[in-house]
């Protein structure tokens, strides 16, 4: 949160669409708004699906966001 009251969350989603998501609630508003993905989605050739992890997020006090996460997309080799 910062001085102004503007709050933003940021979370890893795992599952069959895994990925980073993040909500940014405006100082004076009670619900947050519904999630947005951060991350692209996992590659089509990644064999063994991909991962994210460590999401870290840092608002200032102009409501300007950043995130930052570590991924792993795996190895995509083609055939042979």
């Amino acid at each position: 949160m910062n001085g102004g009251g503007d709050a933003v969350a940021v979370w890893v989603r795992g599952g069959a669409d895994p990925g980073v998501f993040a909500s940014l609630r405006s100082s004076g508003t009670v619900d947050w708004p519904r999630p947005q993905r951060v991350s692209t989605p996992c590659p089509a050739l990644a064999r063994r699906g991909c991962s994210f992890a460590g999401a870290r997020v840092a608002i200032d006090d102009g409501g300007d966001v950043v995130a930052a996460w570590v991924s792993d997309v795996g190895s995509g080799s083609g055939p042979g």
